[in-house]
């Protein structure tokens, strides 16, 4: 279910302070993110912390050099 883990990426990273932009033209996609609001429970929250490995995901050669 991908959506399912767009919606919860999309609220963990709104849980911790940082601006999800998702991109989407699609109605159904942009009401599924408005939807992510305030879904995850801070037991759920404080899982996906626990799975911090400290690497980066995606760094891609334009990214900027924050770390």
């Amino acid at each position: 279910m991908p959506w399912l883990q767009n919606r919860t990426v999309v609220d963990h990273c709104l849980a911790r302070g940082v601006v999800a932009i998702p991109s989407s033209t699609r109605c159904e996609h942009l009401a599924a993110n408005l939807a992510a609001l305030d879904t995850l429970g801070e037991g759920e929250l404080e899982a996906i912390a626990r799975l911090d490995r400290g690497d980066r995901i995606a760094d891609p050669d334009f990214a900027p050099a924050w770390d």
